[in-house]
């Protein structure tokens, strides 16, 4: 049986319903790689490291955090002797607690992309008008039970109604696999791009994946000690 073949990459697949999820998934990548390319050339990211950085100390700084050790008449002896891994283990505690906004700033304040913050009338998290991209970021993919992740298919599939020329995203930072997953969901009548791990990293942060990924480990380092 002759293969279909892609006509935006060359890719042949078997039939034509294989052919179809992909063309979709194709179609976004052509469209996103082309309006990524029109970026604007006096992106600094150094300026981008820096400025993240402050943000997020900023963001852990405030967050209620008790530095004071337990006491406990049967562990007094262990909190001695353990003092400090056990601060560096609440400190870390404070970070997990945070990493969905961790991961929005950083996301939000990458190029054309903007943070939309607590409370957006899309009840999403990161935009970019200029790249027609819009993003409900999750640090896991068990993060959300089956109802919120409903309810986050919905807001997105709403959003994408109402802006068909936008492409609507579930973005999930660690999914099972390191890999990640680049799919297509059709939720409401509506596609909704899933797209996880190192395909959602590659797909932002494109040649500066490593980089951004290496200072970010590098701050919770720091933020932890």
């Amino acid at each position: 049986m002759d293969k279909i073949e892609c006509g935006k990459c060359g890719k042949q697949y078997k039939n034509k319903k294989t052919l179809t999820k992909h063309s979709k998934i194709c179609e976004d990548k052509q469209k996103s790689k082309a309006n990524i390319n029109t970026l604007q050339d006096n992106f600094n990211i150094d300026k981008y490291i820096a400025f993240v950085n402050n943000k997020i100390n900023t963001l852990i700084t405030k967050s209620k955090y008790n530095d004071d050790l337990l006491e406990d008449i049967l562990l007094d002896d262990f909190i001695k002797n353990n003092a400090q891994q056990i601060k560096s283990a609440k400190k870390l505690k404070q970070i997990q607690m945070n990493v969905g906004k961790i991961w929005q700033i950083s996301i939000g304040n990458w190029k054309d992309f903007t943070d939309l913050g607590e409370g957006d009338e899309t009840g999403l998290d990161v935009k970019s008008d200029k790249l027609k991209i819009i993003m409900e970021i999750k640090n896991r993919y068990n993060t959300d039970n089956l109802s919120s992740r409903k309810t986050n298919y919905l807001k997105l599939a709403t959003y994408k109604k109402a802006n068909p020329d936008f492409i609507c995203i579930y973005a999930v930072i660690n999914d099972k696999t390191k890999l990640g997953k680049d799919e297509i969901i059709k939720y409401d009548d509506e596609d909704i791009r899933y797209l996880s791990g190192d395909k959602l990293m590659e797909y932002i942060f494109q040649d500066n994946k490593d980089q951004v990924l290496a200072n970010l480990k590098a701050q919770m380092q720091i933020l932890i000690c």
